[in-house]
């Protein structure tokens, strides 16, 4: 029988420092690249998850 596959995302390191800086202030990394990268994303997600299944 097949193991039950567990979902998690650990970080470490540099990585985990730079999430913890991310988190603390956010929109200090809000770009207008990365906005419309958001609305993007919010516009055509639904059919990218549709293309990967």
């Amino acid at each position: 029988m097949a193991q039950k596959i567990e979902l998690g995302l650990y970080l470490e390191g540099d990585d985990a420092r730079r999430f913890e800086e991310y988190m603390a202030d956010p929109d200090r990394y809000d770009t207008p690249e990365g906005r419309e990268m958001t609305r993007w994303v919010r516009a055509h997600g639904e059919e990218l998850v549709k293309s990967i299944r």
